[in-house]
């Protein structure tokens, strides 16, 4: 049973997104683009504390799920979170473990899918957001956004996949 456990969190991180978006975006940020990465966040952290491969599994998996019920373009995710997973797993390596340097590499992490994102829709011509309004609008807030998330919970997250991890081990 405790196997379920840690996919029905990314479930619900990955359904969170939208509710938050829902709930907080439009009404209190309106002149702002803030995006939640609650599942890009959790998958990094799952990346360096529970498994390595379970976190790629789970980027494919919620990557089809992402493309398939918030994108119109399919594959755009499904190839972006087992990439920006993959260059934080090298990025991460050989380095000290903690919240801190994690939550960091996290948030770089985020800012370049959300650069490689931009790049995209403007390849595509499917934006016609500036350079500058990307940045001041969506970048900015986005960032500001996730780090309050990762300072209210990457210890608790941080702690409750080392629980797991044990468990399971353990089992």
């Amino acid at each position: 049973m405790i196997r379920f456990l840690l996919p029905g969190v990314i479930l619900l991180m990955f359904y969170f997104e939208s509710v938050f978006v829902q709930f907080f975006s439009l009404v209190y940020f309106s002149d702002m683009t803030i995006v939640p990465r609650f599942l890009l966040l959790s998958l990094f952290f799952v990346n360096v504390y529970y498994d390595k491969k379970a976190s790629f599994i789970y980027a494919v998996i919620f990557g089809v799920f992402y493309d398939v019920y918030h994108t119109t373009i399919f594959g755009v995710y499904l190839y972006l979170l087992p990439g920006l997973l993959y260059l934080f797993s090298k990025a991460s390596r050989g380095f000290d473990t903690n919240v801190v340097f994690t939550s960091f590499l996290s948030l770089l992490g985020l800012m370049i899918g959300e650069f490689i994102l931009y790049a995209f829709h403007l390849m595509i011509q499917n934006t016609s957001v500036t350079f500058q309004e990307f940045l001041l609008e969506r970048l900015v807030p986005t960032i500001v956004l996730n780090a309050i998330i990762l300072l209210l919970f990457s210890y608790p997250f941080k702690q409750f996949l080392l629980w797991i991890r044990k468990r399971i081990l353990d089992i």
